[in-house]
C-alpha cells in the first residue's frame, strides 16, 4: 500500500499519465475512488490494491505494468467527474 499514488487534481493525474514529449498515454493505473468514510475498509479490509500488488504467482511484478492510485471523494470536482 506504500506504493499507492494518491491523485489530488486532474492535472496531477495527467501529470502522471501522459509522456509530455509524445502527448501519448505512458501507463496503466488501477484508480480507487472512495469516500473518506470508506477508507478503513478499503486499505484494511479489502486490502486495496491486492492482488495488484507486489509479485504475482505468475512472476509477474505488478508495479512494472500498473501504478496504483486513489482518489478521496469529498465531492464532485473535474477530477471525479
Amino acid at each position: 500500500q506504500s506504493r499507492i499514488l494518491h491523485i489530488v487534481s486532474l492535472e496531477q493525474l495527467e501529470t502522471v499519465i501522459v509522456d509530455e514529449d509524445t502527448n501519448t498515454l505512458e501507463r496503466n493505473l488501477l484508480m480507487v475512488f472512495y469516500t473518506p468514510k470508506l477508507e478503513e475498509h478499503l486499505m484494511d479490509e479489502m486490502v486495496y490494491p491486492y492482488p495488484f500488488a507486489a509479485m504475482s504467482d505468475q512472476g509477474i511484478w505488478w508495479e512494472d505494468l500498473l501504478q496504483t492510485t486513489s482518489v478521496r471523494f469529498h465531492r464532485s470536482n473535474a477530477l471525479t467527474q
